[in-house]
């Protein structure tokens, strides 16, 4: 896990290098912005399921 994690963050910064120059950001804002996105749309589909199956049950 360590080693993969290492390698990650090694291409990451890799890969920041050249996309920096295109958007101004590093990759691994990308990937942080991506996975906090991504936990967001999970927590309101879980919401929304729940709100969703509760009116179905009370209606």
């Amino acid at each position: 896990m360590i080693i993969l994690n290492y390698l990650t963050k090694s291409t990451g910064k890799i890969r920041a290098q050249s996309v920096i120059q295109m958007d101004g950001r590093p990759i691994f804002f990308y990937r942080i912005e991506l996975q906090t996105v991504v936990g967001f749309l999970k927590v309101i589909v879980c919401v929304g399921l729940k709100l969703s199956r509760d009116f179905v049950a009370d209606g």
